[in-house]
């Protein structure tokens, strides 16, 4: 019976040993469109609830639609994490190709979160360059 007691100990541990580093993970997805300058989660009420760990972020943008023959070249896009405190975490930048349904990448540490919070993204170029953009991504703390 104490055998039978220690195998069962020692198999809950194992298992909870091997389980912490996957339920410390935590991951929020989002996606956007940016028709003019700014899109604005914290306006939108769009928020991502993350636990503490190392932040990133990563994902894509494509041009998808080029209504008034738009320059040859896309202005650069911010991806800016904000606290829902307005504090400042960190920004992706990413330039998007000049080619309808054509995607670019991005991915970029934020640095160690302290504490489990809500970040919202505010999305934004420094001019309307007439593409109409779409994005998807992931923030991830680990």
């Amino acid at each position: 019976m104490r055998q039978k007691l220690l195998s069962i100990m020692f198999g809950m541990i194992l298992l909870c040993v091997l389980i912490a580093p996957i339920a410390s993970a935590n991951s929020s997805s989002f996606s956007f469109d940016l028709t003019f300058r700014v899109v604005d989660g914290a306006a939108n009420g769009k928020y991502h609830k993350l636990s503490k760990g190392n932040l990133s972020i990563s994902g894509t943008v494509t041009p998808y639609d080029n209504p008034n023959g738009a320059p040859a070249k896309i202005n650069q896009i911010s991806i800016a994490v904000y606290k829902k405190s307005g504090t400042y975490v960190g920004t992706a930048n990413v330039t998007p190709v000049a080619k309808l349904n054509t995607s670019t990448s991005f991915s970029q540490s934020l640095g160690t979160q302290s504490a489990e919070t809500e970040y919202y993204l505010f999305i934004s170029r420094l001019e309307d360059d007439g593409w109409d953009l779409s994005g998807q991504g992931t923030l991830v703390t680990n």
